[in-house]
């Protein structure tokens, strides 16, 4: 092939960004949403931290206890709900770390104690003294596992002002 044809078939071809198939059905599930009506999804935002990358950073310290790609799941999806939790006006934020408690499926309430107190407080104090500035939101998550790694997807809110 002379070196014209291969710039031809060069240029011809076009490199598609691909988009996570994660993603993509997190994405599909947040337009959907009955509770995001309208709302405008920005992939990426510039200026602005990727939200998996900093619930990642917020529980790295737990990570090392976990076995499995299940009980990372476990972990980071508890990481969720205690960040916005935290979100919440001081009242609100004990009623709802009850509630994630209470909700734990381990049947004895001594081992549920055990659990809010080595897992839940710890990542809720750890999210008010590193990570208090940020007060985006997390609305929706996706998992997904490639060759035994396993990532996730977010979408949040841009921060608690510029939403309400």
């Amino acid at each position: 092939m002379s070196k014209s044809k291969k710039r031809k078939s060069r240029k011809k071809k076009k490199i598609n960004p691909r988009v996570n198939p994660g993603r993509a059905a997190l994405i599909e599930r947040v337009k959907k949403s009955e509770h995001l009506p309208g709302t405008d999804i920005i992939i990426d935002p510039p200026n602005k931290e990727k939200m998996s990358e900093v619930i990642k950073e917020f529980v790295a310290p737990f990570i090392d206890a976990c076995i499995d790609n299940a009980q990372i799941k476990t972990l980071v999806s508890l990481g969720f709900v205690v960040w916005n939790a935290s979100l919440f006006p001081e009242k609100k934020q004990k009623e709802m770390l009850n509630k994630i408690k209470d909700s734990i499926p381990i049947l004895d309430e001594e081992e549920k104690n055990l659990f809010y107190k080595d897992i839940i407080e710890p990542l809720f104090k750890r999210k008010k003294d590193y990570f208090s500035s940020n007060t985006r939101m997390i609305v929706d998550y996706q998992f997904s596992e490639h060759n035994g790694v396993l990532n996730f997807d977010v979408v949040s809110t841009l921060s608690g002002k510029e939403n309400g």
